[in-house]
């Protein structure tokens, strides 16, 4: 959400598409907007992946877009947030229902520190390939899309096990959200796509993987969750983190989250189809609420440990 293309729900946003995604981007990459008074240093180390409100909240294809939204949302994106020019875009695929066809937006990178220690970085796209969902689909449906999910799989199960993996994910992966909690197409986050959201879950468990993390900011709130996952049957186990960032600036309230929106004690039962098998696991999530009011932005703090990266997160208020 780096720009408003719906600032005002649809109630004052322009007209013509072409202002609406022109707009917005020249406001914050202007000389006295936010981009703009940026230094050049703090501009080439900046990553951005897009989310919704750079089409339209909420945004997934088969319910909206069916206008040119998300071909103009998505050609903005790279043009003014990644500097290069948008290549062909299936406006056709939001009318049909089918997945979207844009240019690869996620991308990974990785540094190792001089004392042999690394970190990975796997940035998602959890907005523009999202699979369409209905009643027939929807715990089949993918929010990465067939090609990013079997990407997101393969780094995880090829990154060094004592490596910090870092998965940014605009959507939020845990806590679960309380209203609509046994009906995920009313949902917008992982919660919303149960097969990519268990399958995730599994992988990790399965794999016993250590020093994961994951960092989202769709929600417009600070929260910071401790998720562990476990099979009964065979011991395996794992924990995680996941950590979401409260906005920089937050003044349409349509937008924003509350703390009392999710479940900040939850333990939840699922089972998982792998090879005729039916495999049963349950998954414990422990979240907190730094402050609910507050505009900032988050700070993820490791170090590497004898035991793994000790990993802190931190809040800084903006306002």
């Amino acid at each position: 959400d780096q720009v408003y293309t719906d600032a005002t729900y649809g109630l004052l946003d322009p007209v013509r598409l072409d202002d609406r995604y022109r707009a917005p981007y020249e406001a914050l990459t202007a000389r006295d907007g936010p981009m703009g008074q940026l230094p050049q240093d703090m501009l080439r180390v900046i990553r951005r992946t897009p989310d919704d409100h750079e089409i339209q909240d909420d945004w997934e294809p088969g319910r909206n877009g069916a206008d040119g939204k998300y071909s103009r949302g998505v050609a903005a994106y790279w043009r003014y947030q990644r500097g290069e020019k948008e290549s062909h875009v299936d406006d056709a695929a939001p009318r049909t229902g089918a997945a979207p066809l844009p240019r690869k937006i996620w991308f990974t990178e990785e540094q190792r520190t001089a004392g042999g220690a690394g970190w990975r970085l796997f940035m998602a796209d959890s907005r523009t390939v999202r699979q369409f969902r209905d009643e027939k689909t929807v715990n089949s449906a993918l929010i990465l899309g067939e090609d990013q999910t079997v990407d997101l799989m393969r780094w995880l199960l090829g990154s060094p096990r004592d490596d910090l993996k870092i998965v940014t994910s605009a959507a939020m992966l845990l806590p679960r959200t309380r209203m609509h909690l046994d009906e995920p197409l009313h949902l917008d986050n992982w919660q919303g796509y149960p097969a990519s959201l268990y399958s995730l879950l599994v992988l990790l468990c399965e794999n016993e993987m250590r020093n994961v993390v994951f960092l989202s900011g769709d929600e417009h709130i600070a929260c910071s969750a401790t998720v562990a996952v476990s099979h009964p049957a065979s011991g395996k186990s794992c924990t995680f983190h996941s950590h979401h960032a409260p906005p920089l600036y937050a003044p349409y309230p349509f937008a924003n989250a509350s703390r009392h929106d999710f479940l900040r004690q939850d333990t939840f039962d699922f089972q998982w189809e792998h090879d005729g098998a039916v495999r049963y696991y349950r998954c414990t999530v422990d979240a907190q609420f730094p402050d609910a009011t507050r505009q900032g932005y988050g700070l993820l703090h490791a170090e590497p440990g004898a035991a793994g990266w000790d990993l802190r997160y931190e809040v800084v208020s903006s306002a």
